[in-house]
């Protein structure tokens, strides 16, 4: 996975509701990816989401994502509550 262009658009403290909702379009798709690294669920789940509302949220980015860019490859670390 190496890359001559990486953007970093990370922002902590989110959680996958944020990103479904307005960050995903603005922060991700417009720089027309090849690859996606993702860490995701555990501001989730120690706010209390469940895990299965995460994957429910989870493939709903998935599909946004393949639908704007079919040919992007996602890379996903999935966290677990430290609570």
């Amino acid at each position: 996975l190496l890359c001559d262009n990486i953007v970093n658009v990370g922002i902590g403290g989110t959680g996958i509701l944020d990103w479904n909702n307005f960050m995903l379009e603005r922060l991700v798709i417009r720089y027309k990816p090849k690859y996606i690294l993702t860490f995701v669920g555990g501001n989730d789940l120690n706010r209390g989401v469940t895990m299965e509302e995460v994957a429910k949220e989870l493939e709903e980015a998935m599909l946004k994502i393949h639908a704007a860019l079919p040919d992007t490859k996602i890379y996903m670390l999935i966290s677990q509550s430290t609570k």
